[in-house]
């Protein structure tokens, strides 16, 4: 990718805010995009080219054997952790009588092939199939709206490039086709938006094309109460849900780290351009695929507030560091999520060092966020 933001299209959800935040965040997924997931043809055959358990190929540089040797140093914690699963039996009764245990399990993260699973029950997806027998077919057989189509056709091959799955003519690409079209098809009044293609790639390297689709239903506009999330306000007309959310993870780090929320105010200022990229594919361009998978679990679990427990998680362990820069500060924080290989040490404090992080009080935050939006917009208007 080049550096010109005209390379991505025009529909891009962050153009519903502003150019000044489309162009800052735009920068900010080609650098992460080129970082991550490189375009440029390897000079290594696919033949010879080596991927990981997720379809990832595997660079030859310090970062990429940075994260194989902690996984490797982590695999006698993870077979503990599987044996414990294995241990147990994932009926509605068990999980009903164990929740506090289910709990840590799951923060501990769910072993590879209980992930489908898992994410699908956790979801609510399982429950919404039932209310969708037959559906998912329908929605593929209907005519897309031309625009969507084409936005869609756009991503598909910029959907983690690097990843065997999404390659040109592989399977994993119809499917990530069949299932941004049926969500398009499913939410009219949202279409398809840049970062559905990676929440979706993300879901079939663990489900089928099917699944994929139900749980992202559940992850955007959850349609059974009590599990999922609601956030496809992030993506509308806008994008009230994301100025929102930004706006309560400014004041969760204004009351629990008021220097350091001080410090990028004065040097960074509104903290979209730094945080957007992080809820509008809940991390998934930002963190390294093993952290993401972690912190995706627990999302699955308990909600949207772990994405706040992440975001200032992020700050926290990087708050030494944040404090002493100030030109460079900006670029810093744009690139610290990519950074975080050790999975569990950043999950042990978004879980054990933020206490007291109530979904009652987030909402109430919300509702305060919503009432200062909506105070400055009418203060534009004037």
């Amino acid at each position: 990718m080049g550096d010109s933001v005209e390379e991505f299209p025009r529909y891009t959800v962050l153009q519903r805010v502003g150019q000044s935040v489309l162009g800052l965040t735009k920068r900010m997924m080609q650098r992460n995009l080129a970082r991550i997931n490189p375009e440029k043809p390897s000079e290594t055959s696919s033949s010879e080219q080596n991927y990981d358990e997720y379809g990832f190929s595997i660079p030859d540089n310090a970062f990429a054997n940075g994260i194989m040797a902690y996984e490797n140093s982590f695999n006698e914690k993870r077979e503990r952790r599987l044996k414990r699963w294995e241990e147990i039996d994932l009926t509605d009764a068990w999980k009903t009588e164990n929740p506090m245990y289910l709990k840590i399990l799951i923060r501990k993260g769910i072993p590879d092939h209980y992930r489908a699973r898992m994410w699908y029950t956790l979801s609510g997806a399982s429950e919404f199939s039932q209310q969708m027998q037959g559906m998912y077919k329908i929605l593929l057989d209907q005519p897309l709206d031309p625009q969507d189509a084409n936005r869609i056709e756009l991503d598909i091959y910029r959907t983690f490039p690097s990843n065997v799955n999404y390659m040109r003519d592989a399977q994993g690409a119809e499917k990530l086709r069949n299932v941004l079209r049926a969500f398009a098809k499913f939410a009219p009044s949202t279409g398809y938006c840049q970062s559905f293609n990676y929440l979706a790639g993300v879901l079939l390297l663990f489900m089928d094309e099917e699944m994929a689709f139900l749980t992202m239903v559940q992850m955007l506009d959850s349609r059974v109460p009590g599990k999922g999330m609601k956030i496809l306000d992030y993506y509308n007309d806008g994008m009230l849900g994301l100025r929102r959310d930004i706006l309560v993870l400014e004041m969760i780090l204004q009351r629990r780290h008021r220097r350091l929320y001080n410090h990028l105010k004065k040097h960074v200022g509104d903290l979209t351009c730094i945080c957007a990229e992080w809820f509008l594919c809940l991390f998934s361009i930002s963190l390294p695929m093993p952290t993401l998978l972690r912190v995706w679990d627990s999302m699955f679990h308990e909600g949207d507030k772990i994405l706040f427990r992440v975001a200032i998680a992020l700050f926290k362990v990087h708050e030494k560091k944040l404090l002493k820069l100030e030109g460079d500060l900006l670029m810093y924080c744009k690139t610290m999520a990519s950074g975080i290989v050790q999975h569990d040490e950043i999950l042990k404090v978004a879980f054990y060092h933020l206490t007291f992080f109530r979904r009652r009080d987030i909402q109430q935050m919300r509702l305060q966020a919503v009432e200062k939006i909506r105070e400055a917009e009418h203060t534009n208007q004037m």
